[in-house]
């Protein structure tokens, strides 16, 4: 059976909850539940970029705007 991208969203579904559920940032400050990442790595994401991580559900094109976001921040050395 071949892979899909669909396949694969469900798949990962839990990893994208448990980022949500964290209290720590992927930079290692606090944040709250139930966002991606905290406020001041919010704060310096392009505007719509925060916009998909507010906007969508997982499932519903989150996944996709948190890989983007963490990408944007990893490259630019705020995520360490």
């Amino acid at each position: 059976m071949e892979c899909t991208d669909r396949t694969r969203i469900r798949r990962d579904v839990r990893y994208y909850e448990l980022a949500k559920e964290k209290t720590f940032c992927a930079c290692g400050r606090e944040k709250e539940s139930g966002v991606a990442f905290c406020r001041r790595c919010t704060g310096r994401l392009p505007r719509d970029l925060q916009f998909a991580l507010a906007r969508f559900y997982i499932g519903a094109g989150w996944e996709e705007g948190y890989e983007a976001a963490a990408e944007y921040l990893g490259n630019r050395r705020h995520i360490r």
